[in-house]
């Protein structure tokens, strides 16, 4: 999307840096809100991003910092747009877990917090749970990755949603 909205604006130089929201509303015509961290809790951000998902409306999660070469605590480059893919849930051992599918569009990730790709919770069970047929043990090598309801607002800074109305 990145990419689309640059050649819209004619370079990456046009482009106002760190807002989602401009490139999602002008590569789609819908209406656009962004959502700050700051001020939201986990369950508020759950109920508008599944929500969201089941109206299949596009969103996009952001990181806040200086510099997009260098990377969060949680191992997400800093300054950056990724597309939310999916909220789901699954359960290991008993116990529910409320989770989010997130994807890099540079194509790398180096997510190391709870549920990354090495976390030793990724069975056979647990991979078969996961939508959209995505691999989370070797999905990072597409930029894929899970990240748990309640590091959301620790890795990420922001959301756009984009109401697509005709979903």
């Amino acid at each position: 999307m990145e990419k689309a909205a640059a050649k819209m604006k004619g370079n990456y130089l046009n482009m106002v840096q760190g807002y989602p929201t401009n490139s999602l509303r002008a590569l789609t015509g819908v209406p656009v809100q962004n959502y700050n961290f700051e001020n939201m809790n986990d369950q508020e951000l759950w109920s508008i991003i599944s929500q969201g998902k089941s109206n299949d409306y596009l969103m996009i999660v952001g990181t806040s910092g200086s510099d997009d070469s260098t990377y969060n605590s949680c191992g997400v480059t800093e300054r950056h747009a990724l597309t939310m893919m999916a909220a789901f849930t699954l359960t290991y051992n008993g116990e529910t877990f409320e989770l989010y599918m997130i994807r890099n569009p540079r194509v790398e990730t180096n997510y190391k917090m709870d549920w990354s790709h090495s976390d030793e919770r990724w069975t056979a069970a647990t991979i078969a749970q996961v939508p959209l047929g995505v691999d989370p043990t070797t999905s990072h090598e597409k930029g894929i990755f899970i990240v748990p309801y309640d590091l959301l607002t620790t890795c990420f800074s922001s959301l756009a949603v984009g109401y697509n109305l005709g979903a």
